[in-house]
């Protein structure tokens, strides 16, 4: 299941471009374009973009708040 998982979480981070120089998901340290709210802020997300997509302070703490949340 964990492995299922995994792949899933890297579909996310493809889809949502964040293996691409520049992209939203890149800049915010976000893999999952994950929007800022209670969930992001447990993980560490303390600002947000113009779109409301939540900043993590590290590509590590956007990691960690996808495959948490999936």
């Amino acid at each position: 299941m964990a492995d299922l998982l995994e792949q899933i979480a890297q579909a996310i981070e493809r889809q949502e471009g964040f293996h691409k120089t520049g992209s939203r998901s890149q800049r915010n340290n976000n893999p999952g374009n994950l929007k800022m709210g209670r969930f992001a802020r447990l993980f560490g997300a303390s600002a947000m973009d113009e779109e409301h997509h939540a900043i993590f302070p590290s590509v590590e703490h956007g990691r960690m708040a996808l495959r948490v949340l999936l």
